[in-house]
């Protein structure tokens, strides 16, 4: 059966193509996207009865919740690691787990459309092999430390598999941020909340198997390679046969050319929109299809979400693909961006220097390094379990941009009440402070849960505004792997931020150790 041409008379109806005896939709509606396979092939659904998205039930949810976990777990099982892989320069460790990734996000928007979210992942899977691999081998039990050259070279090959587990986390986390996205809004919370549970999971993983198991950092590393492995295979299993519809493999881009009637690339701007399937999926019937920039209003909309649509629609950035784009078009794309990357990277920067910074100068009582090492612990603790209740909240409600400008002005509010905390901490006379009502364990250890609460709730909900307040598929999810840097920068900022900030807070309780002088 030869391809039909679109419905006359209609520019928003399609009607399908046969390709390889499939029946086949030819439109926007692509679960590709932003993935460099704008005309990949998706078979229709054959009902759209269920409470889910049509592509997204629950066992998809589910295998997008465990790919959240796999693909930040490395990095904190690294962040955990950084003492055995360099014990005086745990900073540099900090930083190759920071940086490397930071790049793939800063230039995600201007290459991510030329490759597939296939190639991407498969690519991050064998990054973080190669990651836990090189660690692994770096090992002190590997290499005979009677040569400083030698323990050189180990510290190095270290940090390189530190750099590639960062490369993998960034390029992973972007690339499922804007997949999930542009799937499914439970998706989306799925993959947020397997983040908040990375967090905890990596520090168990690392302290469990040292403490309680007594293993080496070479064996660790050698047995978290099983992560990369369950990382490609759900990929694999639960993700790609979505993205191809069960129809074969996805073909990055076919001749439409010899196709009747215009093809996708040909098409105008505002007629390239979403399409629903309605009710019934007859090879002869017309598709139900929503113009997002025009209903924007509809059923439960807000006016906020209203208002964004219709301004996004009278501008060309807004409109015109993101594969038709130069890259200076694609610049000022993410700078208007800036309502939602401002959030998260202030109250990424605020609740990073509390862990870095404020809460190594924590203790009950202060002057004691076993007791500030137990604070400092402790609080790391209640913070992921923060991060992890509100990263799972995408589903309960979702918060405005007004909210989402006022929760980073709590955290910094947090940030300045902690820093207040260590710089007046009582001395070991006073019994760690049982005269302080602010510098006891239940206070310091509620607030922080209370930034991990404020860190998660804007990571959540900051994506979700970005996905309601787009008006096109492709650019929804270049926003999201757009916005995703804003996180990046902000830890990279912190880390460095609170190298001083804790040696002010060393000098004000005149505890040595710091590694920068305080200029003040």
């Amino acid at each position: 059966m030869g391809p039909r041409r679109p419905v006359q008379g209609s520019e928003l109806s399609y009607q399908p193509v046969s390709i390889d005896g499939e029946a086949e939709w030819e439109g926007s509606c692509d679960l590709q996207g932003f993935s460099g396979t704008s005309h990949a092939r998706q078979s229709l659904p054959s009902s759209t009865s269920s409470s889910l998205s049509p592509c997204c039930d629950s066992g998809t949810i589910m295998a997008f919740g465990a790919l959240g976990v796999l693909n930040n777990m490395p990095y904190v099982i690294m962040l955990a690691a950084a003492k055995s892989i360099s014990e005086g320069g745990t900073a540099l460790v900090y930083l190759a787990n920071v940086v490397p990734g930071l790049i793939v996000k800063i230039s995600a928007p201007y290459w991510f459309d030329r490759v597939s979210y296939r190639r991407r992942l498969w690519t991050a899977s064998l990054l973080m092999g190669t990651a836990f691999v090189l660690v692994g081998l770096c090992s002190r039990e590997s290499i005979d430390e009677s040569s400083s050259q030698t323990v050189s070279s180990r510290t190095y090959g270290q940090l390189l598999g530190v750099a590639l587990m960062s490369v993998q986390c960034g390029l992973g986390e972007a690339s499922l941020l804007a997949l999930a996205g542009g799937m499914d809004a439970a998706a989306l919370t799925a993959f947020s909340s397997g983040t908040g549970v990375a967090g905890p999971a990596g520090y168990l993983w690392k302290i469990v198997l040292t403490s309680s198991l007594g293993w080496s950092l070479r064996r660790i590393a050698y047995t978290a390679i099983l992560l990369p492995i369950l990382y490609a295979g759900i990929y694999q299993r639960c993700i790609e046969p979505i993205l191809r519809g069960d129809a074969g493999d996805v073909v990055p881009e076919y001749d439409t050319s010899q196709l009747e009637g215009p093809s996708i690339r040909d098409r105008r701007p505002e007629t390239d929109v979403p399409l629903v399937p309605g009710e019934t999926t007859g090879l002869g019937e017309e598709l139900q299809v929503v113009d997002r920039s025009r209903s924007t209003c509809d059923n439960d909309t807000s006016r906020e979400d209203c208002t964004n649509g219709s301004d996004a629609s009278q501008d060309p950035l807004f409109t015109v693909p993101i594969a038709s784009m130069t890259g200076t078009q694609r610049f000022h794309r993410v700078l208007s961006l800036w309502r939602y990357i401002v959030p998260l990277f202030t109250v990424y920067a605020a609740e990073y220097v509390c862990q870095a910074g404020v809460w190594t100068a924590l203790g009950f009582p202060v002057s004691n390094a076993a007791s500030r090492n137990h604070a400092y612990q402790t609080a790391n603790a209640c913070y992921q379990t923060g991060v992890l209740v509100s990263r799972s909240s995408g589903n309960c409600f979702r918060l405005s941009l007004v909210w989402l400008w006022i929760l980073p002005g709590l955290q910094i509010v947090n940030l300045v009440f902690f820093t207040y905390v260590a710089a007046n901490a009582p001395d070991a006379d006073t019994e760690g402070g049982r005269w302080f009502w602010y510098y006891t364990p239940t206070v310091l250890y509620g607030a922080a849960v209370g930034t991990g609460l404020l860190g998660g709730g804007v990571y959540i909900h900051g994506y979700q505004r970005v996905v309601a307040d787009s008006t096109r598929k492709d650019h929804c999810e270049f926003a999201l792997s757009s916005v995703s840097v804003a996180e990046g920068l902000g830890v990279g900022f912190a880390d460095i931020l609170s190298l001083w900030w804790q040696s002010c807070l060393y000098k004000a309780n005149n505890l040595a150790g710091a590694v920068v002088s305080c200029p003040f």
